[in-house]
């Protein structure tokens, strides 16, 4: 989820503006989370008497990764000597946009200590080294099939 505030530049009226980002590879559990927080946003609002409006900016359905896709990842990965786990993205990448023009994969790497999408991720150029290898494997393999 990923949320923000801001703040009315007059003194009397606080103005709050919060986004929410939903993401699941299920297309129900996403409507099923966004009903569950609009039911509980208009709770609230008769509870505080304020008023809370809810307006979905934008919405892509998930996309789900193709197994001949990964198992190509994993065939290039095992070429170069390097170990695969396979796990799922509800991330908004572009993969998600590619998805509709075709078949879709993703190479993830390691990020030192498991942290990713915040200041402190850190990545060794040998492990985005490996994992250009890897795209370039498998694009190889895609390409002779």
């Amino acid at each position: 989820m990923v949320a923000s505030i801001s703040e009315c530049a007059q003194r009397h009226t606080w103005a709050g503006k919060l986004t929410i980002e939903l993401r699941d590879l299920s297309a129900e559990k996403i409507a099923g989370l966004g009903e569950e927080i609009q039911q509980r946003a208009q709770a609230i609002a008769l509870e505080t008497a304020t008023e809370i409006v809810i307006r979905k900016v934008e919405h892509d359905p998930p996309a789900v990764a193709q197994p001949e896709i990964q198992t190509k990842i994993e065939e290039a990965a095992a070429q170069l000597r390097l170990k695969t786990i396979r796990l799922p993205s509800g991330a908004g990448h572009d993969a998600q946009m590619m998805a509709r023009l075709g078949p879709m994969g993703m190479i993830f790497v390691p990020s030192a200590g498991g942290i990713s999408h915040s200041p402190r991720e850190f990545t060794s150029w040998q492990d985005c080294a490996n994992g250009a290898d890897v795209l370039l494997h498998t694009l190889l393999l895609v390409d002779r099939t």
